[in-house]
């Protein structure tokens, strides 16, 4: 367990466990592992990618994983303020290639959001963060994208 500069301060001149230092800075906001302007990071699953040829036949491409990217505007001790920045999909081809490409969702446009992060999940941020910066085949930005629900048709 890694304490904060405060709470290894209570910790070094008191008696109590690091697990109680950890709570008091926690409290006191010190002990969080987002901090304002960090990204934080939701895994969703469903839907597919489809390409449209030039016989307008739709052809698919595989199946999504939708990372939504959110920018932490603040932190309380139990909860992390979010505003909405952009979603990265990922599709999982059917032919082993993975392709990449960044969509805006209106439903969580100009939206801020509250979650309420276990210590738990602190750790799945990180490979969050990993899997979204993983090199995939990149889908060029002026492609033309078109959203059926979470299908998303390219071409």
């Amino acid at each position: 367990m890694k304490l904060s500069k405060h709470a290894t301060a209570i910790y070094d001149s008191t008696k109590l466990p690091a697990s109680i230092c950890k709570v008091i800075g926690q409290l006191c906001n010190y002990d969080v592992s987002q901090k304002p302007g960090d990204l934080y990071f939701t895994l969703q699953c469903g839907g597919r990618t489809f390409f449209r040829d030039r016989w307008s036949m739709l052809i698919p491409v595989g199946n999504n994983r939708l990372i939504h990217m959110y920018k932490v505007q603040k932190t309380t001790p139990c909860s992390i303020l979010t505003k909405y920045l952009k979603t990265m999909v990922i599709s999982h081809g059917f032919f082993q290639d993975i392709y990449k490409y960044h969509i805006r969702l209106r439903k969580l446009e100009n939206k801020r959001k509250r979650f309420f992060p276990t210590r738990s999940l602190e750790h799945k941020q990180e490979h969050f963060c990993e899997y979204a910066n993983l090199e995939f085949y990149e889908i060029p930005k002026d492609t033309q994208i078109e959203r059926r629900g979470y299908n998303f048709i390219l071409g």
